[in-house]
């Protein structure tokens, strides 16, 4: 998914020590940053409509670069757009 892209997304809200994440009813997760905290709504099916804003790679400044190096790379960029393609045609 690319940062940036809208997300509407069901599945079950679990909190991990003082995380909160999204386990997606589609399969994987979505770590999420709240700006509320939804104790109420914890182990519960929610609905999350917003956008994605990828990972938080601040607290890994080396890993944040070689992020920004290969998504620099053309040949790298146009595979992650094709994956990105083929997995909102399989989401339809």
């Amino acid at each position: 998914m690319q940062i940036g892209h809208r997300v509407d997304e069901t599945g079950l809200l679990l909190r991990d020590g003082g995380s909160f994440y999204l386990r997606r009813d589609v399969g994987g997760r979505f770590a999420l940053d709240l700006r509320r905290t939804p104790v109420d709504e914890v182990e519960k099916r929610v609905r999350l409509v917003g956008t994605y804003v990828g990972a938080d790679l601040k607290k890994w400044p080396a890993l944040a670069a070689y992020y920004q190096r290969l998504m620099a790379r053309p040949a790298v960029a146009k595979a992650f757009a094709e994956e990105m393609d083929q997995r909102k045609k399989r989401a339809a």
